[in-house]
């Protein structure tokens, strides 16, 4: 296929096109999926999962960093259990790693982590061959130990909402310490709704976000838990990552992110 090849951002009201040149082509059949990487000028080596981009050398560190850091920075000193559900692209747990903590990486798809440990290892630091890899789907995951910290870092609530069906958050609860903390992304135009959904079922939350230059808009995130979420702890952190400082942490005014706007096969969550 060669040169030329294109790539769509879908957004909630646009859809943008990337032209970039390829650099290998992957058929994970298995899975069903066409696996792309390749280099854009601007945005530098990216991975494409069935035309759509997954992940930028340019912006991966404000979507990890911002992901990661402030649950970590919420559980130094507790040297916490951490799972990171999804995170094929090793990004999530290479940020985990530079807390000390050695991270549980749950990823369906053995495919992707292989693509990435031959293309994205000098970027994620061979972070997926320092962690523990279960291969397997999250929804019949069933670790022997709860953890303080889980990620949620799968495919959004758009594009697969069986991931986040109210049976499936019960789940990822039922693993979760008492007083642990769980993070979501959560697409911006579902975020309200979706946080809403979720927030009534722990004592304590927060919802934040980081921008993205290759989306063009912010992506947020979503935390919980039933132990107080001390975000002035985040805020005034001396830690200091590629993107992400205290400065960079910004919670959501609620009232200023849309509401209602899920396509009919998204279901809000309603425990």
């Amino acid at each position: 296929m060669g040169q030329g090849k294109k790539a769509i951002i879908r957004h909630q009201d646009y859809t943008r096109i990337i032209d970039f040149t390829v650099i290998q082509e992957i058929d994970n059949s298995e899975a069903g999926q066409e696996i792309v990487i390749g280099h854009n000028q601007y945005l530098g080596l990216l991975m494409v999962i069935d035309g759509e981009i997954q992940v930028t050398e340019r912006d991966f560190s404000v979507y990890h960093e911002g992901m990661v850091w402030p649950a970590m920075i919420l559980s130094e000193g507790k040297n916490p259990k951490v799972a990171i559900y999804g995170g094929g692209d090793g990004f999530a747990a290479a940020e985990v790693l530079k807390f000390g903590i050695k991270p549980t990486v749950v990823e369906l798809d053995d495919a992707v982590m292989k693509v990435c440990r031959k293309y994205f290892s000098q970027l994620n630091h061979g972070s997926l061959d320092q962690s523990t890899i279960i291969t397997c789907d999250v929804l019949i995951h069933a670790p022997t130990e709860k953890y303080d910290v889980i990620f949620v870092d799968l495919t959004d609530q758009v594009d697969c909402p069986a991931l986040y069906t109210p049976e499936s958050i019960e789940k990822y609860r039922s693993q979760l310490e008492d007083d642990g903390i769980i993070l979501f992304y959560a697409e911006r135009m579902l975020a309200k709704d979706f946080y809403d959904g979720i927030k009534e079922h722990f004592a304590h939350s927060c919802i934040y976000g980081s921008f993205m230059e290759f989306v063009g808009s912010l992506f947020t995130f979503c935390m919980f838990s039933n132990k107080a979420l001390d975000v002035e702890k985040v805020k005034n952190t001396s830690r200091r990552g590629k993107y992400f400082c205290g400065q960079h942490f910004h919670e959501y005014d609620l009232d200023m992110l849309p509401s209602n706007n899920f396509p009919e096969t998204f279901t809000v969550v309603d425990m």
